[in-house]
């Protein structure tokens, strides 16, 4: 702990990182039932030891505004917003949040989660005096909370000790629908309350132009400053959003008979508000990661997509598109991408693999049991009768996939066969340092052909093998390979990611 936060002194990231103690978590745990499956915000979340003292497999996420608590941080916990202030939480589902602040701005912190959060259940730990503001209290009414303070501690036996004595405190309130009001039914009611008080009706229209004619029409016309991706995006990103609020705002200027006249009203506005507010993160969000070359050209769509669903929180892209925000989605990406790495391989693997394209290891002369495929894809063709006794076999240079084996029905368009190529020429990239996989060819009947490359087969089932367990090492596999083997074919590397690969976010 002393290492750490001299660490954050030096870098001037101490901003009061009190950690909570394992006896306030004890106290909250056991009045809360928190479900393995609840998801958990932890706003000022330092380097998630409150999970780690919670001791819950529940889904954990985090606000944290340090770049080195972020980095400590267990690659488990998603980092959905750095810098508090800049984050809205209107728009964020959670079973439950929780919250450790900074005691010289705790006032702020309680009054700005109150005001915003959608969840229906807050817990904080801030100074016993949080309830002589008068503000807060009529607040904590209005958004129709009430509160149990479930005990007093103070932080003298702390891992960093300070002279606070706190409330550890439950803010509860029943859920409410909306569809009496007619909203939306996603919209949370946090979301109508914001509406209510900042604007009284808005609109805007819809935008025609691709957000890469937006950027490109931006830095030209100097409505932005031009820089690298990442700060063009995000100051066009502002302005779009503030221009959508402003839009909105503006036609509160027309009578209530006027709007009625042309069939607008409250309802529409907020729901309308609401889904463009939505769409704009998704699509800003969208559009950053698969334009982040590192990301596209080191994970297969499938693992893109997960990361990009791991993001959102309820099918949406819920986390706001800033400076900070980024670096934190960057950073957890990297820590789960590698993970990827090995299974993403092994998967391209498994779908190669079937009597006709594997070949047995010197060492091995068992014979798979066989069968006919009466079902599925590749009717009428042998298969393995049990496919998990497969083992101690490589990859031939040339090899048949079958209909489906991808997730894909049919190959029934040119952009579906362009996802296969390019989940092949990553692996091989990954492995050799270079696209070049072989040659691919696709048929009617949702079979393809490929024909490896020498050295992409080569290191492809030396690293497959290796990960598999049936090989300890790379020079095994000159032994038992019924391929030729040479000490060169063994120079390879797993790629891996890392902070330094991401030259976007200098």
């Amino acid at each position: 702990m002393k290492d750490l936060l001299d660490n954050l002194k030096e870098n001037n990231q101490d901003f009061e990182f009190y950690p909570t103690t394992q006896k306030m978590v004890d106290i909250i745990k056991n009045d809360i039932y928190i479900r393995d499956y609840s998801s958990v915000l932890d706003i000022g979340a330092g380097n998630g030891n409150f999970f780690k003292k919670l001791d819950i497999k529940c889904k954990k996420f985090a606000i944290e505004k340090s770049q080195i608590l972020i980095d400590a941080m267990p690659s488990d916990i998603i980092v959905v917003g750095a810098d508090f202030y800049e984050q809205t939480l209107f728009d964020k589902e959670f079973d439950y949040i929780f919250c450790n602040p900074p005691y010289s701005k705790f006032k702020d912190w309680m009054h700005k989660i109150i005001k915003e959060t959608n969840c229906n259940d807050v817990i904080m730990i801030v100074p016993s005096r949080w309830q002589d503001d008068k503000a807060l209290v009529e607040l904590v009414e209005k958004r129709g909370f009430t509160y149990r303070i479930l005990a007093k501690d103070d932080f003298l036996d702390g891992e960093r000790q300070a002279r606070a004595y706190v409330d550890i405190i439950v803010f509860s309130r029943s859920r409410r629908s909306n569809n009496e009001y007619g909203y939306n039914h996603e919209i949370p009611r946090s979301f109508i309350n914001f509406f209510e008080e900042e604007f009284i009706s808005n609109f805007t229209g819809e935008k025609d132009q691709k957000i890469d004619d937006r950027l490109k029409d931006a830095t030209e016309n100097e409505l932005v400053p031009a820089g690298n991706l990442v700060e063009t995006m995000v100051n066009l990103y502002t302005l779009e959003r503030n221009n959508l609020i402003d839009s909105y705002k503006a036609i509160t200027k027309l009578s209530e008979r006027t709007l009625r006249d042309i069939g607008v009203d409250k309802i529409k506005l907020t729901n309308s508000l609401w889904d463009k507010i939505t769409r704009l993160k998704k699509e800003y969000w969208q559009h950053l990661i698969h334009h982040t070359d590192k990301i596209t050209d080191r994970l297969i769509k499938n693992v893109r997509e997960d990361l990009l669903c791991s993001m959102s929180m309820s099918g949406r892209s819920d986390i706001d598109f800033n400076h900070g925000n980024i670096y934190a989605v960057i950073i957890w990406i990297i820590k789960n991408a590698n993970k990827s790495y090995d299974q993403q391989l092994l998967k391209m693997f498994d779908i190669c693999i079937s009597p006709e394209n594997i070949k047995n290891y010197k060492s091995n002369q068992k014979v798979f049991e066989t069968e006919e495929n009466r079902w599925g894809h590749g009717c009428g063709t042998k298969q393995f009768k049990n496919e998990k006794e497969v083992r101690n076999v490589v990859l031939d240079y040339r090899i048949i996939t079958k209909e489906n084996q991808y997730g894909h029905k049919k190959w029934l368009s040119s952009s579906v066969e362009n996802f296969v190529i390019e989940d092949w020429e990553i692996i091989c990239n990954n492995l050799v340092g270079h696209k070049n996989f072989g040659d691919i060819k696709f048929f009617k009947n949702g079979n393809c052909h490929i024909k490896f490359n020498v050295d992409f087969a080569k290191a492809f089932n030396i690293q497959a093998s290796l990960l598999k367990g049936w090989i300890k090492d790379k020079r095994e596999a000159k032994e038992e390979f019924g391929m030729e083997i040479k000490e060169q074919d063994l120079n390879f590397n797993n790629f891996q990611v890392n902070k330094n690969n991401f030259l976007l976010l200098e």
